[in-house]
């Protein structure tokens, strides 16, 4: 089960993604976003008819494996079992989800600059009193880069012109 689990989260963000990237608009991924998930379970019970419409992941026509399923082999569902698991999969991903998810690309540079951020100025810091300073010296820095920041820096508190060489 936590196999199959990981392999259906794996697909459906790779699906998105993959989605994301070819979508000029919101309305065309969302369409073709329901249509993607819809076909998973036909495509993991070797079901791969409409695989070339709507997925943008599956290469069974091209590699003819099941190597990514968690036995090497497809799935022997019924009916009921791919309804309950796209039922599970579609509480996520209703409408609303996927329209959350249409604006998100990755959160990568968020999760850089609160790295940088703690770094400067850790949550067990000593110093209390210049934490905000710390916090605003390290997310200037990190948008500025250290050379300009140093020099603004610089500029303010001398009241002095800096040249900068690049």
């Amino acid at each position: 089960m936590r196999k199959l689990a990981s392999c259906l989260r794996c697909r459906v963000h790779i699906e998105l993604e993959r989605l994301r990237k070819q979508s000029c608009s919101d309305e065309l991924f969302l369409r073709s976003a329901k249509f993607a998930i819809e076909n998973i379970m036909h495509c993991f019970s070797g079901d791969h008819k409409m695989c070339k419409e709507r997925s943008r992941v599956c290469t069974y026509r091209v590699t003819s494996s099941y190597k990514h399923m968690p036995y090497g082999e497809p799935l022997a569902l019924q009916e009921s079992d791919k309804k309950i698991v796209l039922e599970n999969i579609n509480k996520t991903f209703d409408a609303t989800g996927l329209k959350e998810v249409a604006k998100l690309f990755n959160t990568n540079d968020r999760e850089s600059l609160n790295a940088s951020v703690f770094h400067y100025s850790p949550k067990t810091s000593f110093y209390t009193r210049n934490f905000a300073a710390l916090c605003h010296f390290a997310v200037h820095t990190r948008s500025l880069g250290p050379s300009k920041s140093s020099m603004k820096v610089a500029e303010k508190v001398t009241g002095k012109k800096s040249v900068y060489i690049a």
